[in-house]
C-alpha cells in the first residue's frame, strides 16, 4: 500500500540535466518575487501617486492586455526550439519592468513598467512551466506542485521584503530596482544552460517538418514564385509557410482534443476567480485598516499557507482524485471567502485567510499541468489559446465597479459567481473524461498522474 505522502524523487527524461530543472524552476520564483513586489506595495504606491481603483485596475489590465497580445505569438514559437531565448528574453524583460516601477513619478511610466511586465512574464513562465513538464512526462502533477511551491517562495519573499524594508525605514524604490537587477543576472544563468529539443508532438501535427531542410522547403512552386535568381528567398518562404503551417496544426489539435478543452474551461475559470486577488492588498489596507507593513505581514501567513498546500501536492495530498480534491476545495472556498470578507476584526483576516489560501493554491498546479500533459508536444498551441483570456477586462471592470459600488460588495459578487462556474464545470469533468467516457479517479502520488 502506497503511504499517504510519496517521499520519491520525481524521474527525469533521458538526458536532462540538473541544471535545467533548477533553471525551469526558478523561471516562476523570479516572477512571483518581482510581480508580487508591486503588488504588496500598491496600498504604497497608491497614496503616492493618487491613483483610483480603475487606475490600479488599469495598471493591471495593461499587463493583461498586452500578455495577451503577444503571448500567443511566444507560446507557439515554445513548440518549435528558442527556448533559451524565449526564456532570457522574459527574465531581462520582468526586471528591467520592475526597474521602471521603482523609479516611477506618475501613471505613465508606472503604466509603462506594467506594458513592459506583461509583454515579456509570458516567455519566461510559460515556456519554464513546458520545459519543466516535458522533462518529467511520468510525473507532470508532481514536479509542477514542486515548481509551485518554489514560485511560493518567491512570493513570499516579496512581502518579508516590504516587511523588512518598512521596519528599518529604507527606501521601497531601492528594493523595486535591487529586485529588478536580479532578473537581470538570471538572464544570463538561462544563457548559459543547455536545453534539450522540444518533445515531439504526439499527434497528426506530429507528420510536419519542424526543422525543415531547404531541400524540403523549397517546393518547386515556392521555388518559381521566388525567381530561379534568388532561392535563398524561396527557402526562406518554405521555411516561413511549414512553420505557419504547424502553427494551424498544433492549434487545431489542441482545440480538437476533448481532454485538452476541458482543461482550457477549467483555466477560464480559475482567471475570473483569480481577479479580486489583485485588489487583495488594497482591500486589506482600505476596508480592513491595515498598515503596509501589517499588509506585508499578512501575506507571508498566506504565502506559507499556499507553501504547505504545494508540499502537500507534491507529495500526493494522501492519493486523493484531483477532480473530487478540486471539488471539495470549491465548495469550502464558496464558504471560506464571503467569511472572510465579512467577518469583522483582524484576526479574522488571519484565522480564515490561512485556509482560504491553501485551498486557493491547488488549483493552478493541477490545472495547468494537466492542460500541458493532456497535449503532448502542443503545449505552446495550449498556451497560445489561453494567454487569450487576458483580453477579458476582469481587472479594469472589477476596478471600475468597486469605485463605484464599493470594493467588498464587488469582491464578493465576482468571487461568488466565479466559484459557482467552476463548481458546475466541475461537475461537467467529472462525468465524462477526455476521450467522451466516464472518467477514471487518478491518483496523484502515482507515477504518471
Amino acid at each position: 500500500m502506497r503511504p499517504p505522502l510519496s517521499r520519491a524523487p520525481i524521474p527525469r527524461a533521458p538526458g536532462v540535466e540538473a541544471r535545467l530543472v533548477r533553471v525551469g524552476l526558478a523561471g516562476r520564483f523570479f516572477d512571483e518575487l518581482l510581480s508580487g513586489l508591486p503588488s504588496v506595495l500598491m496600498p504604497t504606491i497608491r497614496a503616492t501617486l493618487g491613483l483610483s481603483l480603475t487606475q490600479v485596475g488599469l495598471l493591471e489590465q495593461a499587463l493583461y492586455y498586452v500578455a495577451a497580445v503577444v503571448e500567443p505569438g511566444f507560446a507557439l514559437l515554445i513548440d518549435i526550439g528558442r527556448r533559451p531565448w524565449l526564456m532570457a528574453f522574459g527574465a531581462a524583460g520582468i526586471g528591467l519592468a520592475v526597474i521602471t516601477m521603482g523609479l516611477a513619478g506618475g501613471l505613465g511610466m508606472l503604466l509603462a513598467g506594467y506594458a513592459l511586465y506583461g509583454l515579456c512574464s509570458g516567455p519566461l513562465t510559460h515556456t519554464a512551466d513546458v520545459v519543466l513538464v516535458e522533462a518529467h512526462p511520468e510525473a507532470p502533477d508532481r514536479i509542477f506542485a514542486r515548481a509551485t511551491a518554489i514560485d511560493t517562495l518567491g512570493a513570499l519573499l516579496a512581502p518579508l521584503s516590504v516587511a523588512l524594508v518598512f521596519w528599518l525605514g529604507w527606501s521601497w524604490r531601492g528594493l523595486m530596482v535591487g529586485a529588478g537587477a536580479l532578473g537581470l543576472l538570471y538572464a544570463l544563468a538561462i544563457l548559459g544552460t543547455r536545453f534539450p529539443a522540444p518533445r515531439p508532438v504526439d499527434a497528426p501535427a506530429a507528420t510536419l517538418d519542424r526543422d525543415p531542410s531547404p531541400d524540403r522547403d523549397a517546393e518547386p512552386k515556392h521555388a518559381a514564385s521566388a525567381g530561379p535568381s534568388d532561392p535563398a528567398r524561396g527557402r526562406r518562404r518554405g521555411r516561413l509557410r511549414a512553420t505557419l503551417a504547424t502553427f494551424r496544426a498544433n492549434l487545431g489539435s489542441v482545440l480538437s482534443d476533448p481532454a485538452a478543452r476541458r482543461w482550457l474551461v477549467f483555466l477560464f475559470l480559475l482567471e475570473l476567480i483569480e481577479a479580486p486577488g489583485r485588489f487583495q492588498a488594497v482591500w486589506l489596507s482600505e476596508a480592513a485598516g491595515m498598515g503596509q507593513g501589517l499588509v506585508g505581514a499578512y501575506r507571508v501567513v498566506e504565502m506559507l499557507a499556499t507553501f504547505l498546500a504545494l508540499i502537500a501536492l507534491d507529495r500526493g495530498l494522501g492519493g486523493a482524485d484531483r477532480l473530487t480534491l478540486l471539488r471539495r476545495a470549491s465548495w469550502l472556498l464558496l464558504l471560506l471567502y464571503p467569511a472572510w470578507l465579512l467577518t469583522p476584526g483582524l484576526a479574522a483576516r488571519f484565522l480564515l485567510g490561512a485556509p482560504l489560501a491553501f485551498l486557493m493554491a491547488l488549483y493552478w498546479p493541477i490545472g495547468r499541468a494537466q492542460a500541458i500533459a493532456s497535449v503532448p508536444g502542443r503545449a505552446g498551441a495550449l498556451t497560445a489559446l489561453t494567454a487569450l483570456y487576458s483580453l477579458l477586462p476582469s481587472s479594469l471592470g472589477l476596478g471600475w465597479l468597486g469605485d463605484r459600488i464599493g470594493l467588498t460588495p464587488s469582491l464578493l459578487g465576482v468571487y461568488g459567481l466565479s466559484m459557482l462556474g467552476m463548481l458546475l464545470a466541475l461537475a461537467w469533468m467529472g462525468r465524462t473524461g477526455g476521450d467522451g467516457h466516464p472518467a477514471q479517479p487518478v491518483d496523484l502520488a502515482a507515477p504518471g498522474a
